[in-house]
């Protein structure tokens, strides 16, 4: 689907135009911003694995304003991907398979034993409070 852009379009695009100086914008700016929003929705809503080994599949809209500051629209836990190209959903089911596998085959339970492939952890229960969002929240929201 054409009306469908990546980050990278976007980066691409932001930058030719002179909206954005770092042509890194999204792995420097734009992806840590996602992941602390994710991580403040995460730990205001409580939302806790009901399982040790859950791995947890979200999807998101989100709006990013005239500064490039992201705001959640909506979360979804169970996400549609007919929207995607289909080479993007497949890479993004194969990599939520192979997660799975190492959680429910290979016993894994931990952010530091599970490899996430193109996924970026955001949480992790089984840390200590202040280590559990990977540094994201400072530690007065524990």
């Amino acid at each position: 689907d054409d009306s469908l852009l990546t980050q990278e379009f976007m980066e691409e695009y932001f930058f030719n135009e002179g909206k954005i100086e770092d042509p890194n914008w999204v792995h420097n700016l734009l992806r840590p911003q996602l992941k602390a929003s994710f991580a403040h929705l995460a730990n205001s809503l409580q939302i806790q694995p009901r399982f040790v080994s859950r791995f947890e599949f979200m999807g998101a809209d989100i709006l990013m304003d005239d500064q490039f500051k992201v705001k959640i629209l909506e979360v979804n836990r169970n996400p549609g991907l007919y929207g995607e190209p289909i080479t993007m959903r497949n890479e993004m089911l194969e990599n939520v398979a192979t997660i799975m596998t190492q959680i429910i085959v290979d016993g894994k339970t931990t952010t530091d034993e599970i490899d996430p492939g193109q996924f970026e952890p955001v949480m992790d229960s089984s840390k200590p409070c202040t280590e559990r969002f990977f540094g994201l929240l400072d530690n007065s929201c524990c």
